[in-house]
């Protein structure tokens, strides 16, 4: 396991101060929304072969992978104009994957929280979005990971088998698992069974676990979220800990909505899986 977070938790930077900050914490790995993160870079859509250099070399530096390139878009958007410039956005990204270091790009495949209706509305814009991304993926043998999350158009292990049928290119298509994004209220109980069944289906192309924890308010609503320590709310990692165990590749997890008074805790937590 490598031990990482998402990077722009801890503000935006130059690459290399970042690089140093983050190491200085304690982590190996990191997932880098470059626009978010890095000082000097505002968009995707102008960033220069010397800064991608520099971004790679300052993390390099420093010993901590960028195991994720962030470049989170609205995949399934209803409008073609905007679905079509959220696709060139992250094929402008998988673009320069090795030449930023990165291990892969990930995305959502929507913005919204959306109902069930919604979401199976949207659901072909976003396997035509992810397929044409995929594809480009393939033509410089870069990686698309895409995260499942239950209130997105890619919500359960059902469209997720559909998904990998459609694209039909393990190579390419690989996935960012965040048990928090796809466990619902009343899964809370069956964690363990719930974690196996995903690891079960996507585990061989897991590239990195985000790792959060959160309580619900008294009246157990999406509402009354509220990110906490990890161990001191309600995701169970046990199943998740063996998982890890059986593996022969080192797999980031990564820390996201960091609390910083508690950072180093968490570490240990992660450190412990």
């Amino acid at each position: 396991m490598k031990i990482g977070c998402r990077a722009h938790d801890y503000g935006k930077h130059p690459a290399q101060e970042l690089a140093l900050i983050l190491h200085n914490a304690g982590y190996q790995a990191a997932q880098v929304a470059v626009p978010k993160a890095i000082e000097g870079i505002n968009d995707y859509q102008h960033i220069s072969p010397e800064q991608l250099e520099t971004l790679r070399s300052g993390f390099s530096a420093h010993q901590v992978e960028i195991s994720v390139l962030g470049c989170y878009q609205d995949l399934s958007d209803p409008d073609a104009e905007k679905r079509a410039a959220a696709v060139q956005n992250v094929c402008r990204v998988l673009g320069w994957q090795h030449l930023a270091g990165g291990h892969c790009v990930g995305s959502e495949t929507s913005y919204l929280h959306l109902d069930a209706e919604e979401r199976a509305a949207r659901r072909e814009w976003m396997f035509d979005s992810i397929l044409r991304i995929v594809e480009a993926a393939a033509k410089t043998d870069a990686i698309f990971a895409v995260e499942p999350v239950y209130w997105h158009p890619l919500d359960s292990l059902e469209v997720v088998q559909q998904l990998i049928d459609h694209v039909a290119d393990p190579e390419h298509l690989h996935f960012i698992f965040d048990p928090a994004n796809v466990l619902e209220n009343h899964n809370i109980p069956h964690q363990a069974k719930l974690w196996n069944d995903w690891l079960s289906l996507i585990g061989s192309r897991v590239d990195a676990i985000h790792i959060k924890d959160f309580t619900y308010g008294s009246t157990g609503t999406d509402d009354t979220y509220g990110p906490c320590p990890l161990g001191k709310g309600c995701i169970q990692y046990d199943a998740i800990s063996k998982w890890l165990h059986q593996q022969n590749r080192d797999i980031p997890l990564l820390r996201e909505e960091v609390i910083l008074s508690c950072a180093a805790e968490d570490i240990a937590f992660m450190s412990a899986l």
